[in-house]
């Protein structure tokens, strides 16, 4: 059974003041042996109980562990390819609108088309370093 507990002591010394604290928590799911022994008396079959009860504790937190492990992997593999869906199809854009700029020079529309192409270019610079930028920022943290 959880127990917790918190102690604070302070001393004052030639002038100086002294504080010690000390937190401490016991998180066996058994209660411990004088506990037992008293429950034995009241009930003799309640250790037979408690252990069941103990080891479906421990089953049920192994499995919200596990089931939890993964949920964070398929968030992961999610998030992966969102990432590479994101930059194929950036790099479709791109690639798409370079050649756009192309047939606009090859169709005497010089400045236009290198207009354009420097657009792309910029959007997608800019696109890309701000999230680049935030996600180390986040890992620095």
């Amino acid at each position: 059974m959880a127990k917790s507990g918190h102690q604070t002591k302070i001393k004052m010394a030639n002038g100086e003041v002294h504080a010690e604290e000390n937190i401490f928590q016991d998180n066996s799911l058994l209660p411990q042996s004088e506990e037992l022994a008293r429950l034995k008396d009241v009930d003799p079959t309640i250790i037979d109980w408690l252990k069941a009860r103990t080891e479906k504790e421990q089953d049920a937190r192994i499995d919200f562990n596990t089931k939890r492990m993964d949920e964070y992997r398929r968030m992961g593999k999610r998030d992966h390819r969102l990432n590479l869906t994101s930059l194929y199809m950036a790099f479709v854009i791109i690639l798409g609108g370079m050649a756009f700029s192309y047939f606009m020079i090859q169709n005497s529309l010089v400045t236009e088309g290198t207009i354009f192409a420097g657009a792309i270019l910029v959007t997608a610079a800019v696109a890309f370093i701000p999230k680049r930028k935030k996600d180390t920022d986040k890992q620095n943290q």
